[in-house]
């Protein structure tokens, strides 16, 4: 099922029915207004941004103060509470985890095409199906390859092979006696 506290951004312009279904559910759940529903939605610590982004009117004060009330509100306690359990911020996502959201973010209907697509990348190249490209900077002399001896040519790929091999972007097969 598609959490409806990731992956989606904080401001959105009408329209945006991926954000709207989220806040909705939210309000549904926990019997909040649209506003305090966003707030939930867009809550990542400071109570004050969340506030001027949930929509709320006003200087800093003003939205510290009702971040602080809306922080207070058992209901605005049980949807933050809800949604902590089920993204730790402190505790690092496996492989299989990510794998797991980015698979379900390509497969949600509900998820913006644009998003879909980098999910279905994302995943693909933690599969291996893309060979990225490493850039390499080594210590090796800036001659013309066609001005060397063959001795030479082949001295300074074998420090080629070893800094790859080094680096693991080469695998060398093992030396058998």
């Amino acid at each position: 099922m598609f959490n409806v506290f990731n992956h989606v951004p904080l401001r959105h312009s009408p329209g945006d029915s991926y954000v709207d279904k989220a806040i909705k559910t939210i309000q549904e759940k926990y019997g909040l207004n649209y506003q305090q529903a966003r707030f939930c939605h867009v809550y990542q610590g400071n109570g004050t941004l969340a506030a001027r982004n949930a929509g709320y009117k006003g200087n800093d004060k003003t939205l510290a103060v009702q971040a602080s009330r809306l922080l207070k509100d058992e209901r605005v306690k049980a949807a933050l509470a809800s949604r902590a359990t089920t993204t730790d911020p402190g505790k690092p996502l496996t492989p299989d985890q990510i794998l797991s959201t980015w698979t379900t973010m390509a497969q949600d209907s509900t998820v913006p095409a644009s998003i879909r697509i980098k999910a279905l990348e994302n995943c693909a190249r933690s599969l291996g199906m893309f060979i990225d490209k490493v850039a390499i900077k080594g210590q090796f002399e800036h001659t013309h390859l066609d001005r060397l001896s063959d001795k030479e040519l082949l001295d300074q790929l074998g420090q080629c092979v070893q800094v790859l091999s080094d680096l693991s972007v080469l695998a060398l097969p093992e030396k058998t006696g």
